[in-house]
């Protein structure tokens, strides 16, 4: 995806999570640095190609977030893109029951009773393929939150796709016991952005996130379980959380 010539750096917060990307990712030009990305990060302005965060808006509270943004347009460099999958603003509409994603079913409840939902934390368990389960948590961002968020950072979203858990591979596995109810809402949402300043078509990026999505096969195979919704869209209503 980036050639020879390119260098990727990897951020993290986490001395543990560095130690173990350090020991698993190994190449000449791939380093890591520790960093909180809801903070000044440790690249100088428009440095940055491509802009990766995979699993980390839904993390972050509102105000956390719009750093994060803003940050990640000042590394981009003019031509350049961010890519992100987070949790999808729908993803906790439909009544599902799947023990290798769990939430906490009295925050559920709190979340969907509700009038305003924006930077409401729903705690769960993600059960790892390998074995054991891991502590997560969602924040609940609305979609016209992100959007807003994003145009107050000199960002537009230019590219959009809807990741569904896909029964097929969600059985293969964790196995049939671990599906009791399967969600009728998209759970994961992969976005492309650029800034705003040279962007001029909202439909030039299908491609870029097609690209990203096939460099990223093991999360497609050994992740959470899902498949790619057919159906890309850039929003005419930037507050809607339905889709066209």
């Amino acid at each position: 995806m980036i050639g020879a010539a390119g260098n990727v750096i990897g951020i993290e917060l986490s001395e543990a999570m560095l130690e173990a990307a350090r020991s698993h990712c190994r190449a000449a030009n791939l380093s890591f640095q520790r960093g909180d990305i809801s903070q000044l990060l440790p690249l100088e302005d428009e440095s940055a190609d491509v802009v990766t965060g995979f699993m980390v808006l839904h993390n972050l509270h509102q105000a956390e977030m719009r750093r994060t943004l803003s940050e990640v347009e000042r590394v981009l460099k003019p031509s350049g893109r961010a890519v992100f999958l987070t949790m999808h603003p729908e993803a906790f509409e439909s009544q599902w029951d799947l023990q290798f994603l769990s939430y906490d079913l009295s925050a559920l409840q709190r979340y969907r009773n509700a009038v305003d939902k924006e930077d409401t934390e729903v705690p769960g368990r993600a059960r790892n393929i390998a074995g054991g389960e891991n502590a997560i948590a969602t924040i609940y961002h609305s979609r016209c939150s992100v959007v807003e968020a994003l145009s107050d950072a000199g960002l537009v979203l230019t590219d959009e796709r809807d990741l569904w858990i896909d029964l097929e591979t969600a059985v293969q596995m964790f196995g049939t016991d671990s599906i009791r109810r399967m969600p009728t809402t998209p759970i994961y949402w992969m976005l492309t952005l650029a800034k705003s300043s040279v962007v001029a078509n909202g439909h030039a990026d299908a491609a870029v996130l097609d690209s990203f999505i096939s460099e990223h096969q093991l999360f497609r195979r050994r992740g959470a379980a899902c498949r790619i919704s057919l159906r890309g869209r850039s929003p005419p209503n930037p507050c809607s959380n339905r889709r066209p």
